[in-house]
């Protein structure tokens, strides 16, 4: 389930779905969770400042059901840079949130994950 959100000042035109699937890749590669589980939202063009610039830059948050870890965090942080560099984002612009989920804290299907199937 885990599920990444990341804004952006920059404007990815026709770059937008190329970054969702690598992302998409990424998430699920570096928190070894099946890629049909993984979601990801991109919001380009978002009103932002980092150091008082409006020079490019991005904020993110990972929620994932463990696969949170120092090693895995550093790994995505270079997975996800290495996606928004080649558009114009220096990797000291960016910061990724880590968020462990508790299982009874995640819906999905009629249910939270600490739920048996229906």
């Amino acid at each position: 389930m885990p599920s990444l959100e990341l804004s952006t000042n920059l404007a990815l035109g026709d770059a937008k779905a190329q970054v969702l699937r690598a992302l998409s890749q990424a998430v699920a590669e570096v928190t070894k969770k099946p890629e049909k589980f993984v979601m990801i939202a991109v919001h380009d063009e978002s009103a932002m400042l980092y150091g008082g610039s409006d020079a490019p830059c991005a904020v993110a948050h990972l929620h994932s059901i463990g696969a949170i870890s120092q090693a895995s965090n550093a790994e995505l942080q270079r997975a996800v840079t290495a996606v928004l560099a080649p558009l114009g984002l220096p990797a000291d612009r960016m910061y990724i949130f880590f968020h462990d989920a508790e299982r009874a804290n995640v819906g999905w299907d009629n249910r939270t994950f600490a739920c048996p199937a229906n």
